[in-house]
């Protein structure tokens, strides 16, 4: 291809992640196309994990006409190749979110409060589960002392291990 014609089109396409993330094909030299274009590709990334791709063609500016000015004498002269096309890279940084560090928050935050309200509610029933139990058991009970007689107040049930077989004797 020797001369440059406005019927001819260029086309090109961004795979950078293999065949997983492509765009679509842009036409970066033809009739559709004003000046020298620029590719503008925004690459989306969680932590080391690229994500989505982004790319269209748009006129390039005016000042990096100026600062590349022998690239555009290139591009306008029709017997030039190859020709040049301008890519400028966007990256955006999505927030690198880990699932089972979320869970774990999530769940420990839901003990915690689990066990705040419990405790909160025990304390506020304490003195009726109290009464409860003397009701029933008729005497005050302590779990550890046993029930609490006249002769004996005070004093542990003595023990009595069992010796297996019948416990009739």
């Amino acid at each position: 291809m020797t001369n440059f014609n406005a019927a001819y089109m260029l086309s090109a396409g961004t795979a950078p992640a293999g065949d997983r993330i492509l765009t679509p094909w842009l036409t970066v030299i033809g009739k559709n196309v004003e000046g020298m274009p620029l590719l503008e590709v925004q690459l989306r990334r969680a932590g080391d994990e690229l994500t989505g791709v982004k790319a269209r063609v748009v006129p390039l500016p005016d000042d990096m006409l100026i600062r590349h000015a022998t690239l555009y004498e290139d591009y306008k002269n029709t017997t030039h190749w190859p020709k040049h096309v301008m890519v400028h890279y966007h990256w955006i940084d999505e927030g690198d979110i880990d699932f089972n560090k979320g869970l774990y928050v999530l769940m420990t935050t839901g003990l915690v409060l689990f066990m705040l309200l419990s405790f909160n509610t025990l304390a506020g029933v304490q003195s009726k589960v109290a009464q409860f139990l003397k009701d029933v058991v008729g005497t005050e009970y302590d779990p550890l002392m046993g029930p609490q007689t006249e002769a004996g107040a005070g004093t542990p049930a003595p023990y009595v291990p069992f010796k297996g077989g019948s416990h009739v004797e």
